[in-house]
């Protein structure tokens, strides 16, 4: 069995139930037809004992067999097949002597032979099943074939042996699939005590499934989590019971949903989710850890780990809420401040000696400090919610960068280094005449600008020579921007922190320089909004590399989607 996928099992357990019920059918005709229950028509191999063993067989299929499975797939299937062998060769029996013999020792033959395909249990007990018949012969019990003994004698040692010799030639292959799949879960996961007793003492939900995505453990904390009974949580399919959806309450798509595309993958996931229960949503830390053979990289299943979180969830909206509203209302009295300082300080207004002056300009630039501190506080927490405000439309990025460069290549020479704009591959600044191709994309051009203002502030602000280049470029589905310099470079252990919140570089070049840790975070926020990218190459001391990848529209997908904006605007 253990190299037949259990898809071909369920078919073989089906055909199975098909060819007992065939025969109960041909036996209940001619038990009709006779008026008895006991007959026995030796053309089919027919008797009350075949009905016997065919109820049996139909009884086991379909009543006894998913309560094996839940214990073990091999010895269910294993044993299905067992009882379809022994209807066979009780047929067989009946039907030796019979114009019909024939047919019926082919048909035993090929069950020999797809036993020892099907797994060394099933290749043995029809071995057996032979073995008894051969004696029943050799004893009287029954008649041999009209071949004679000695042709069933060496028949029943041909199929013996051919399927002995099958055994040991798949022999290897069904080792590797006994450790495998099922068995592997089975006994290593499922029925092992050790982990039974860690995972049930886990306050994290654990889900075991297999790789037919069929649940086969769950600790209590999941089970809590789900608010069902275990009993009606095994051996389902995990779709209907992990029923999950997007953080934004919308339905998830097959491509993103986590557990099939780890499985599909073969690759461990973690994601934040929703999960209705009792007719509510909770928030879910749900992680996907795929079990593989390290070898063949077969799958055996998936152990699957669900966490509550929407008690932290809930925290965590009080928190930003409580720092959004903080920062909008602080902004105001700051505000005021700094406006009474650019007072104090104007010529025109005020005479004051240098020494306060300075005093004053010191305090009116952390003023202003403060003030950008607030701005980014508010729109940090806006972003992580997904309450930025965004007014998406068709935008064509070479003329926002245009205006940029033209605007930060004043800063640039301010500090003496130099600034270049270039969009695939030409100079934009020294060929002015240049034909420069259009790269559309949807988003808000307001906060494009505010991203690459950001990074372009940044490439200038430490760099202390050299040049800043801004960059566009791209592909048919892709618009690429990116801002390269020759300054200092970032160490390697930075880059993967970088664009997380409050994240700084510690150098002497950013303690000398002022700045919230907030800049880059809230630029990945707003690149993440518009389906983008956002990421660095950099070595220490040979400069940075910022990129960011925005998908592009085509002219005519540019000029219908900005038809449809202006006829939903018109409405």
């Amino acid at each position: 069995m253990q190299n037949v996928k259990e898809k071909w099992l369920k078919i073989a357990n089906v055909y199975y139930v098909l060819f007992a019920l065939g025969v109960l059918g041909v036996y209940a005709y001619f038990a009709y037809k006779q008026q008895t229950p006991d007959i026995k028509i030796e053309e089919y191999g027919l008797s009350s004992l075949t009905a016997i063993v065919a109820i049996a067989t139909i009884a086991y299929c379909l009543i006894i067999l998913p309560f094996i499975k839940r214990y073990s797939i091999w010895i269910g299937y294993v044993t299905g097949f067992a009882f379809y062998g022994m209807l066979c060769s009780v047929a067989t029996e009946q039907a030796i002597g019979g114009p019909y013999e024939l047919y019926f020792l082919v048909l035993i033959l090929t069950i020999n032979i797809f036993a020892a395909l099907y797994g060394l249990a099933a290749g043995m007990s029809v071995i057996g099943l032979i073995a008894i018949i051969f004696a029943m012969e050799i004893s009287n019990t029954t008649e041999p074939t009209s071949f004679g003994l000695h042709f069933d004698a060496i028949y029943s040692l041909l199929r013996s042996s051919l399927t002995v010799v099958l055994i040991i030639l798949l022999r290897k292959y069904y080792v590797t699939q006994l450790s495998d799949k099922n068995n592997y879960i089975e006994k290593y996961l499922v029925k092992n005590e050790v982990v039974k007793l860690l995972t049930n003492s886990l306050s994290d939900g654990v889900i075991i499934i297999d790789q037919n995505e069929v649940i086969r453990s769950i600790n209590p904390a999941a089970v809590n989590i789900l608010g069902q009974e275990a009993k009606d949580i095994l051996d389902l399919n995990y779709r209907s019971v992990l029923k999950l959806k997007n953080s934004d309450g919308s339905n998830i798509s097959q491509d993103k949903e986590p557990i099939s595309k780890a499985i599909a993958e073969k690759q461990s996931i973690q994601q934040e989710l929703l999960l209705p229960k009792n007719g509510n949503d909770i928030f879910i830390d749900i992680a996907v850890s795929v079990i593989t053979n390290e070898d063949n990289q077969n799958l055996y299943g998936a152990v699957i780990t669900l966490r509550d979180i929407s008690t932290k969830k809930k925290e965590e909206a009080a928190k930003s809420e409580f720092i959004s509203t903080a920062s909008h209302e602080m902004r105001t009295p700051v505000a005021a401040i700094e406006g009474y300082l650019a007072l104090a300080l104007n010529p025109n207004v005020s005479k004051i000696d240098p020494k306060t002056k300075t005093f004053l300009q010191k305090a009116y630039a952390s003023t202003q400090h403060l003030g950008q501190l607030f701005q980014d506080l508010l729109i940090s927490t806006r972003a992580e919610d997904g309450r930025i405000v965004s007014h998406p439309e068709v935008t064509e990025i070479g003329e926002i960068m245009q205006k940029q460069a033209e605007y930060f290549a004043v800063v640039a020479q301010k500090k003496g280094i130099q600034l270049e704009f270039i969009i695939s591959t030409v100079n934009m600044q020294n060929n002015s005449k240049a034909i420069r191709p259009l790269y559309y994309t949807y988003a808000d051009p307001a906060r494009i600008q505010e991203v690459t203002n950001n990074l372009i502030d940044n490439a200038i602000k430490y760099t202390e020579a050299g040049k800043v280049t801004i960059g566009l470029t791209g592909d048919r589905n892709v618009v690429q921007i990116f801002i390269k310099d020759t300054g200092m470079g970032i160490e390697a252990e930075d880059i993967p922190h970088l664009f997380q919140k409050f994240y700084r570089v510690d150098n002497s070049a950013t303690r000398t320089t002022s700045g919230t840790g907030l800049g880059l975070f809230i630029c990945r926020k707003i690149v993440e909004l518009y389906k983008g990218q956002i990421w660095v190459q950099s070595k220490k001391g040979q400069g940075s590399t910022f990129y960011i990848n925005l998908p592009r529209l085509d002219s005519s997908q540019a000029k219908a989607k900005m038809m449809h904006d202006t006829a939903r605007t018109d409405k």
